[in-house]
């Protein structure tokens, strides 16, 4: 398997002579680039709620009427509660998840989470890895589903979201 930089010139250059000057001018970046994802390939990681969480039942039954004003507070108040627990819970197992699997990597490039997508990750594997990072992302899969949530994993991509020199500072 060898590697591959993505590029796009495609989109912007109108022939295969403006593509050979592009790639002769930016040889030096190709090669930086090139030296960065050698030996490795993209995998993308999303984690999204589930339409049902798997831990509430499918129809709750109907709230008994409460027998004071001091009840109906203590109600909401546990209801409060409970909610705020499971978000803590939450975001500490998505930290945990991000920690497991960026630890199987090379690097990781963070995307942004949207209203249901709570992670989205695109990690640099090295090649001799991507069992141990299948392994890993499995493992969490389970524990997903309880939290009320789907963990996908696509790739081999091309290294996209590592397509960029390294900065000087990564370098």
């Amino acid at each position: 398997t060898s590697d591959v930089v993505p590029v796009l010139y495609g989109a912007y250059l109108m022939s295969k002579a403006d593509v050979k000057i592009r790639v002769a001018e930016q040889a030096h970046v190709h090669q930086k680039i090139l030296a960065r994802i050698a030996g490795a390939q993209e995998y993308a990681v999303r984690i999204e709620r589930s339409e049902v969480r798997a831990s509430e039942p499918a129809e709750r039954a109907p709230a008994p009427e409460p027998a004071s004003g001091r009840s109906y507070l203590a109600a909401r108040r546990t209801a409060r509660d409970a909610r705020e627990t499971q978000v803590a819970r939450s975001r500490l197992f998505l930290a945990d998840t991000a920690t497991a699997l960026a630890n199987c990597a090379r690097e990781t490039a963070i995307g942004s989470p949207g209203q249901d997508r709570l992670l989205d990750l695109n990690l640099l594997i090295d090649r001799d890895r991507i069992r141990p990072f299948l392994e890993c992302a499995a493992a969490v899969h389970a524990e997903a589903a309880r939290q009320g949530m789907t963990l996908t994993v696509t790739g081999p991509w091309p290294a996209y979201a590592f397509s960029t020199p390294p900065s000087e500072d990564t370098a």
